[in-house]
């Protein structure tokens, strides 16, 4: 089974398709640890999984790669006419990755190993933040220990007259 997932930070479109390019199943899940992990359970045995790299995409590849499944992380830059051929949408995106994938047509991106992988993602994350200006907030403004969840708020920039 070939599945394109197009990921988001809130939701997972995906889309199987058989061996013969026949859509099978296609749908949409939470982009949580959990639902991942379900996600990935119920999946035929061989199946292989195709994402955009993205820094959405590196959680959903790792969490994945974990459960033994074969990701291909696809480069978002060459999939893009391939996608523009259609109206351009979640579920679109989902089934031209599966095809791509399942043609061997897929444009792949580079995918560093486990290690680097390690030392890239802190970073990884810092920038997106740092870009979004958001800042880390403990729950009731207090010092975060080690482990705790944190929440993420826009800091808006004070108007200067």
């Amino acid at each position: 089974m070939y599945v394109g997932l197009d990921v988001h930070k809130r939701y997972c479109y995906y889309a199987m398709v058989d061996g013969r390019g026949t859509e099978v199943k296609k749908d949409r899940f939470r982009t949580t640890s959990e639902e991942l992990e379900e996600f990935a359970s119920a999946l035929p045995e061989g199946s292989q999984v195709a994402i955009e790299a993205s820094a959405s995409g590196s959680f959903v590849y790792e969490q994945l790669d974990e459960q033994g499944i074969e990701v291909h992380l696809a480069h978002p830059t060459m999939v893009r006419p391939f996608a523009k051929q259609h109206v351009k949408t979640d579920k679109v995106d989902a089934i031209v990755l599966a095809q791509l994938l399942r043609m061997d047509y897929l444009p792949e991106s580079y995918v560093p190993g486990e290690e680097m992988r390690d030392l890239r993602t802190p970073k990884i994350l810092a920038r997106s933040i740092e870009q979004r200006d958001l800042k880390p907030v403990a729950p009731n403004e207090r010092t975060v220990t080690p482990g705790e969840k944190m929440e993420f708020v826009a800091e808006r920039p004070e108007k200067q007259e």
